[in-house]
């Protein structure tokens, strides 16, 4: 109860401070007073934190928050671009119109800084919906950024989306080109996943393939989450997993390439599940080809 009690007063506050921000400022005003008040206090080593001001400035006063967002877009180097999605995210839970028209323009933008914020608003809305329209081809767009971080957090987002539409959330997860990306790899991996994301089950074997064969060239495969999708790929594909650990082993004796780790120092394999597979005597067969293979690499 006196939880409840003191987030009502916070709430009461929070209000009355974004009536006053109303009543007291012009549209223009409220852009550069929230610019130049997050620029001092980044320059002063504090931590800024409006989110709940920009939500209730973008729930209850629309006249300001549109522009306020149109403003944020246009600069090139406001702080305020990391917390545009919570403005968002208090505009469109009034009008889904007026968010609509703000993803247009933000998805035209296009800088890491603006779609970061962008994937951000997906991680959180893909908990609640799907998206459809505008939203759904913005989703798109960010999962195959070139920004690592946006990418990233998009494609994180499919987890949650998963328990909205599994279907949805899977063609967008097969729709991410990999191409080597460390943090795409890892995020796609993170997505598929029983508990929280998607069910890996709902893969064809032809799907997990290939998943499979878009690892290839990804640096390092030591990240959990491609460990947790390796191994569950392996109790279906065995031979599949080996093929792309040995491909992964030429790669690094043809290229000499030190940056590129073929296999993990640990693989998080369930080797009893693989012994039961009726592919377990070719991977045998195929482990043991390697044997004659003279680079000393192979001894992976």
């Amino acid at each position: 109860e006196q939880v409840d009690a003191q987030e009502m007063l916070n709430n009461d506050f929070r209000a009355s401070v974004c009536a006053e921000i109303a009543e007291s400022l012009g549209e223009e005003q409220v852009f550069s007073t929230f610019d130049r008040r997050l620029r001092d206090m980044d320059e002063a080593g504090f931590s800024s934190w409006p989110n709940h001001v920009l939500w209730m400035i973008g729930k209850d006063y629309p006249k300001l928050a549109v522009p306020l967002a149109h403003a944020i877009l246009a600069s090139p180097d406001t702080p305020l671009h990391k917390f545009f999605h919570v403005l968002l995210g208090g505009i469109g839970s009034q009008s889904p119109e007026r968010m609509e028209d703000l993803l247009k323009i933000a998805d035209a933008v296009g800088t890491p800084q603006v779609q970061r914020s962008l994937a951000q608003h997906f991680w959180f809305t893909n908990r609640n919906s799907r998206p459809n329209g505008v939203a759904l081809e913005v989703l798109r767009h960010l999962i195959r950024s070139e920004d690592p971080d946006a990418s990233k957090l998009a494609i994180e987002s499919l987890g949650m989306l998963a328990k909205q539409d599994p279907s949805l959330a899977l063609q967008l997860a097969l729709e991410v080109p990999i191409a080597g990306q460390q943090a795409r790899a890892e995020a796609v991996c993170h997505s598929i996943e029983k508990t929280f994301g998607i069910n890996p089950d709902l893969l064809s074997d032809e799907q997990v393939a290939g998943l499979i064969s878009q690892l290839d060239n990804v640096p390092d495969l030591e990240d959990h989450w491609i460990q947790q999708f390796l191994s569950y790929a392996a109790m279906r594909l065995p031979l599949t997993v080996v093929e792309l650990f040995i491909r992964r082993i030429e790669h690094r004796a043809e290229t000499q390439d030190s940056d590129h780790r073929p296999i993990p120092f640990h693989v998080a394999v369930d080797f009893n599940s693989v012994a039961k597979h009726p592919d377990y005597p070719q991977v045998l067969r195929r482990i043991r080809d390697l044997t004659a293979k003279p680079s000393w690499q192979f001894a992976y």
